[in-house]
């Protein structure tokens, strides 16, 4: 054999040992099937705790208890879920209030169903991410496995998927990622059909948590993964897109300046770029290290000289280090540009630039953010697997071990969102101070008859917040019940002063003043109650009652038949109406 007929024989002999090892290193490879099974497994038994939890004290009531629009009881309102869906929530929401009502069908006001439908979700979305980071990798289970293991069962996520209010989260991440996955599709074949769902997903997306209006970049974060090329069609493509996340952002915008961002004014430019270096840094680091959750993270107490603690000041400059760590690091690879971009991109409208709430940062935000942060940390873990093979069973050794052990905290942390009393415990043993969780948790007291706990819970809610006019409401209002009638319309009268347009404390002083017999004086509260809240059946039978008392038994017919015609099985209005048509001879 000549030495050229000998090199061929050895490069193919080379060449078929190469092939064989290739086949070998396929066939390790572990089924995705199996693998997404596991996950999910995984995912439900982190997260089974919290299909026994009841409703919270924190939305839940005005997304759905005192909600008649996600209450079923006869046609569907799905008109009004699309044309007045705007409610004490801030947000337009008409998809989410839809899932509301489906679960209400099924189980009426018992929790059970609403928690049902969340884990459900929540276990769609883990196979969701599993599938989209999958594909974008060109099948890399190794990558897809550890991005959804840690979105699956991250302790981060507890307060997406237990708490029911927001059921918005798992929902819009539920059309935000089938989104993604039919983007890649369309990317694959150019076939039109595949770029139409991806609209009719991003919109549903929209239709269900406005925070989808980064849709579009998300799209165009995919196309600077694969390498698109820059050209016309692809911004085209997304116009539809733009102009969608336009609107509803507006929409949002408008709604939330009315009621939900917080004190615009109370905080220097310096100060929320502070807050927003903070939160881009706590939520990397509660990526690793998960402890001291709370379902509330107050702003910082600022000291007399008008100024935030240390770790506040120094916060921008450490989020500015680790964007440089990853700006390192991206250079080498474009999965950990892709998934630091679009954590970021999701993130960076709650990052409290502009303060909204009464929270610094929160764990629901993290929950699609997650995605990317989780696909650039499962991309290094993927390089080193494939570039140290003697570190392989050590990697995934660590793999298996910090999903178990984030799978148990996990399964712990569920079990503090079991009912209002639970959750706000577990927040004032972090914030002892907080006034909010005080009042809250007093309200939850309240409900369970532990009138002497709620009345030092709300005690504690005044004692940080004097104006807080909600606590000092209630408080009053036990006084009242204790037949302490001073004390109790101190507190009324402080709680009118903070707050001049709040319902309920009018309507309480009312209540005294005509217990006292002082029926002018509780005439006017009743008339100022009614001004703030005219579909208010209680006050309208109140008033009614001081001007039957009176003799005005014309005004009185009026007010009972009104608080009637608001609530038709008002036993109050009833009797009293009774008794007055009686005496009127009727």
């Amino acid at each position: 054999m000549s030495k050229k007929k000998q090199r061929a024989a050895k490069k193919t002999t080379k060449s078929n040992r190469q092939k064989r090892a290739e086949a070998a290193a396929v066939s390790k490879e572990p089924s995705w099937l199996l693998l997404v099974g596991g996950i999910l497994l995984l995912t439900f038994i982190a997260f089974l705790p919290s299909l026994s939890n009841d409703f919270i004290n924190w939305d839940d009531g005005v997304y759905i208890l005192s909600n008649e629009t996600t209450q079923w009881k006869s046609d569907a309102p799905l008109k009004e879920m699309f044309t007045e869906p705007i409610v004490a929530g801030d947000n337009y929401l008409p998809l989410t209030w839809l899932s509301f009502g489906i679960d209400y069908l099924m189980g009426g006001l018992d929790a059970a169903p609403y928690h049902r439908m969340n884990l459900l979700l929540h276990l769609l979305n883990t196979f969701l991410v599993f599938l989209f980071c999958y594909r974008l990798t060109a099948k890399n289970w190794l990558i897809a496995a550890v991005t959804s293991l840690l979105f699956g069962v991250h302790p981060m996520h507890v307060e997406s998927v237990a708490w029911i209010a927001e059921r918005k989260d798992v929902l819009y991440t539920f059309f935000f990622m089938g989104g993604m996955l039919t983007y890649l599709r369309y990317r694959a074949n150019q076939q039109m059909m595949w770029l139409v769902a991806t609209f009719v997903l991003g919109l549903a997306s929209l239709l269900s948590k406005p925070a989808a209006v980064v849709f579009p970049i998300a799209l165009w974060l995919v196309d600077l993964y694969q390498g698109r090329k820059w050209d016309a069609r692809m911004f085209v493509e997304k116009i539809p897109f733009l102009a969608l996340s336009v609107v509803i952002g507006i929409v949002t915008i408008k709604i939330q300046s009315q009621s939900a961002i917080s004190q615009p004014d109370a905080y220097s430019m310096v100060q929320r770029i502070s807050f927003a270096g903070y939160g881009f840094m706590m939520y990397i680091a509660k990526l690793f290290v998960p402890i001291n959750l709370s379902a509330l993270y107050p702003y910082p107490v600022k000291t007399s000289a008008d100024t935030l603690p240390l770790i506040f000041k120094v916060a921008p400059l450490l989020a500015l280090v680790i964007t440089g760590a990853f700006a390192w690091w991206m250079r080498t690879s474009k999965a950990v540009l892709f998934g630091f971009l679009f954590f970021v991109l999701n993130l960076l409208l709650v990052l409290q630039l502009l303060p909204v709430g009464n929270a610094v940062m929160a764990d629901r935000y993290s929950y699609l953010a997650y995605v990317g942060l989780c696909f650039a940390l499962a991309s290094g873990i993927a390089g080193l697997y494939k570039q140290r093979p003697q570190w392989r069973m050590l990697l995934l050794g660590l793999v298996a071990v910090g999903g178990l052990v984030l799978t148990g905290m996990t399964y712990q942390r569920c079990g503090v969102w079991k009912n209002s009393g639970t959750l706000w415990s577990d927040v004032l043993s972090k914030y002892p101070d907080n006034s909010i969780a005080h009042f809250k948790r007093g309200e939850y007291n309240s409900e369970q008859k532990r009138g002497a706990e709620a009345m030092k819970d709300y005690s504690n809610a005044i004692k940080h917040n004097p104006s807080d006019a909600k606590a000092l409401t209630n408080r009053g209002l036990i006084y009242f019940n204790q037949k302490k009638y001073q004390e109790a319309l101190a507190d009324f009268n402080q709680a009118i002063k903070a707050n001049p347009q709040l319902f309920n404390a009018w309507l309480n002083r009312g209540r005294l003043y005509y217990q006292q017999k002082e029926y002018d004086k509780a005439l006017v509260d009743y008339n100022k109650a009614l001004e703030f809240n005219a579909q208010s059946h209680i006050a309208y039978n109140n008033r009614a009652i001081i001007y039957h008392e009176t003799g005005d038994l014309e005004n009185a017919l009026k007010d009972y038949d009104k608080a009637l015609a608001l609530s038709p099985n008002y036993a109050s209005a009833k009797k009293n109406r009774a008794i007055l048509m009686k005496q009127m001879g009727q």
